[in-house]
């Protein structure tokens, strides 16, 4: 080797390695220079990025009129994800053909990938074909997608793969997954046996999530049967077996449940306390009074006193959470005074321990038992509570003032000025008593914090714009006019939750005057969060000429011109109130749920018909948008069609169902909700039912 520069030279060894390295990277990339030359001939491109695009792009225009433009193409050719699940069900003939003869294994797992997103029922012959495709992530990309199309038709295509001994692993967890979502039952005695096998199964966890997907399908005792297994064998899924048997109140799994509690994590026992709660039998009653004895975690002793209280035990615990008030641990007396405020309303016993408890040597034991004592507004305190405001504390002293405010308002306000503001203004060690002070002034709407509201909004601190804000809000328009000059320079400054707070004050106030400002950051932002906000709060408080301004923004992420297209169809825009209907139409999952929203939240209501008769069109998440958009208005009708679809539908559009009755806003859902439950007499959709209530108001300190 040392004689090789004197055999050859050196421009003959640079020339000798520049040809192994071009070797080597067309072996490893399998290509060749004649494919280089074969790609420019049918497509143009030679490594130009621009013309990449420009082919990308071209490509994606005829993807809805030319079914063969995909087998041909190359990965690299190929255009993005968000674009092709853009064009929607146009693009399932060229993505069936993409998927079914490119030789591309790249290509074929984008063609799938979209083809699943876009859900459509045309596709299912083609995926169920590429289940056997010799790329495992198209295999998972197929069996997602026929779990997408919630018909238990295709269960067994699904059952195929998780049978065969051949396929991989992660395949079989898609495929258990799947037919857990369209509610495959002739699946549940492999899954069960998957999950209760005596060998520990990589797809038990899988299988149990795919039995509870299935619950409104399944056999109640069986499903209990399998989550009691889990938890007595010590397998895999133990804390979604806790959370599955608390949600179907199963009192079957009271004593496995305590013995499970033994020696567990502090979050595992906080599960199994939420469950046992939910149960409530006699049981667990007696569960729950000896982790208030024993516990010496205050989420648990908060959790098990108020799911007594909850259960009818009041009385029990008052008197564990008194006698634990006098006990000899600090923390445990910090905690029993928390706990006492959140369920001691309306007991005598529980004020009569907590003023005892301001007497405490222990300050934060006095400063909870005051929280405690203003939660409870307990009159009877007063005296006890003007001691302590008088405290040497400065912390101290503002529990005291502000639980003297909770029980009287009007009779103690002006200690919050003496007290809280006043002396410490200009302190910033103190900063939390003097903002404690305005929040609660602001709380009751009381103009002397206006000042001080408005003083925050001015400081170069701007993390404490969004409370500021949130507060301000309440008092109206008519009070702020202070506020409306600062309104272009904070459109331009605030950030993050500043400006979401910003712009739910303008939506509050409907303050037109506030156009101008934001459209200038609209168009000058680059982030997408920024965008929806602005466009729905224009939406709200623009006039016709702001419409005429978006109208000329050519927007691209799809989610912003869903928002766009929002703010110009509240504005009086027909064809793009059009649109916006269409999307529940044509778009994949998420845009439908956005376009639900969106629609719900319009301030005209010209799309309620067709939003109506698409609640019975056959595509199932269609019709749970529609009817989505309508609950928020209050539909009757709407409503129906959602807790029966949740009751009785597939398991994967129940879910999707069950989340839009979860996150509505409509005014009176919780009546519907709760007038549904009492009707019910079905045992899994009455859990069911319970269990959004539960989640939907949520009042333990998890």
């Amino acid at each position: 080797m040392r004689n090789v520069k004197h055999m050859f030279g050196w421009p003959q060894v640079a020339l000798a390695l520049l040809l192994v390295f071009v070797v080597v990277s067309a072996i490893a990339g399998n290509y060749y220079p004649e494919d280089a030359a074969e790609d420019e001939a049918q497509y143009g491109y030679s490594g130009d990025w621009k013309q990449l695009q420009k082919k990308r792009k071209e490509i994606l225009r005829k993807i809805p009129n030319d079914p063969t433009v995909l087998i041909n193409v190359t990965y690299d050719l190929m255009p993005g994800t968000p674009q092709l699940t853009a064009l929607g069900r146009k693009a399932t003939k060229a993505l069936v053909r993409g998927l079914l003869d490119n030789a591309g294994d790249e290509v074929r797992s984008l063609c799938v990938s979209v083809l699943s997103e876009i859900r459509d029922p045309a596709s299912a012959p083609a995926l169920v074909e590429a289940l056997g495709d010799r790329s495992y992530s198209v295999r998972i990309g197929a069996v997602w997608g026929l779990g997408n199309l919630a018909d238990p038709k295709y269960g067994s295509a699904l059952m195929a793969r998780v049978n065969d001994p051949e396929e991989s692993q992660y395949v079989k967890q898609a495929a258990i997954s799947a037919m857990g979502n369209i509610g495959y039952t002739r699946a549940i005695p492999k899954l069960e046996q998957l999950v209760t096998r005596k060998k520990n199964s990589p797809l038990a966890w899988d299988a149990l999530q795919a039995l509870w997907h299935m619950r409104n399908r399944a056999d109640r005792d069986d499903l209990v049967d399998v989550f009691l297994h889990v938890l007595k064998k010590g397998k895999s899924g133990a804390g979604l077996a806790v959370d599955y048997l608390g949600a179907l109140k199963a009192d079957e799994a009271d004593e496995v449940l305590a013995a499970y509690y033994v020696g567990k994590d502090e979050n595992m026992k906080n599960r199994i306390i939420l469950a046992m709660g939910k149960i409530g039998s006699s049981d667990a009653k007696k569960f729950l009074g000896k982790v208030m004895k024993t516990t010496q975690v205050a989420r648990h002793l908060n959790n098990a006193a108020i799911q007594l209280s909850r259960l009818g035990e009041r009385k029990a615990v008052m008197s564990i959470l008194l006698k634990l008030l006098k006990g000899r641990k600090a923390y445990m007396r910090i905690n029993a005074a928390f706990a006492l405020g959140e369920v001691g309303t309306g007991d005598s016993r529980a004020a009569g321990g907590l003023i005892e408890a301001l007497q405490d040597q222990n300050d934060y034991v006095r400063s909870e038992a005051a929280v405690a004592l203003g939660r409870l507004k307990a009159v009877s305190a007063t005296d006890a509570l003007k001691k302590l405001a008088d405290s040497d504390n400065p912390f101290t002293q503002l529990d005291a003032v502000v639980a003297l405010n909770r029980i009287d308002y009007e009779r103690h306000r002006q200690l919050i000025l003496d007290k809280l503001i006043t002396p410490y203004k200009n302190k910033p060690k103190y900063r939390r008593i003097y903002e404690r002070g305005i929040r609660f002034l602001a709380e009751k709407q009381d103009k002397e914090a206006l000042p001080y509201l408005l003083d925050y909004l001015r400081s170069t601190d701007s993390s404490r714009y969004p409370q500021s804000l949130e507060l301000l809000r309440e008092y109206g328009k008519e009070l702020t006019t202070q506020f409306v000059p600062s309104l272009n320079y904070l459109a331009h400054t605030c950030s993050y939750g500043c400006f979401s707070e910003l712009l739910r004050t303008l939506r509050s106030w409907k303050l037109s005057s506030a156009t101008t400002g934001l459209l200038e950051r609209l168009f000058h932002s680059y982030y997408s969060s920024d965008k929806t906000l602005i466009y729905f709060t224009l939406g709200k408080i623009g006039d016709e000429a702001t419409g005429k301004a978006l109208a000329r923004l050519k927007e691209k992420g799809r989610t912003i011109k869903l928002y766009q297209l929002f703010a110009l169809a509240n504005l009086g825009d027909k064809e793009a109130l059009n649109d916006l209907v269409g999307v529940l139409v044509t778009g994949i999952l998420d845009h439908k749920r956005d376009a639900a929203f969106l629609l719900g939240a319009l301030d005209i209501r010209d799309a309620d018909a067709r939003l109506a008769k698409l609640m019975k069109t056959d595509d199932p998440f269609t019709a749970v948008a529609a009817a989505s958009a309508l609950l928020t208005q209050g539909n009757k009708e709407a409503f129906e069609f959602l807790y029966k679809t949740m009751r009785e539908g597939v398991p994967i559009v129940a879910d999707e169902a069950e989340r839009a009755l979860l996150v509505s806003k409509m005014d009176d859902i919780e009546q519907f909700l709760k007038k549904t439950l009492r009707q019910e007499k079905n045992v899994v959709a009455k859990k069911r039912l319970e269990e959004i209530i539960y989640r939907r108001a949520p009042k333990e300190f998890r």
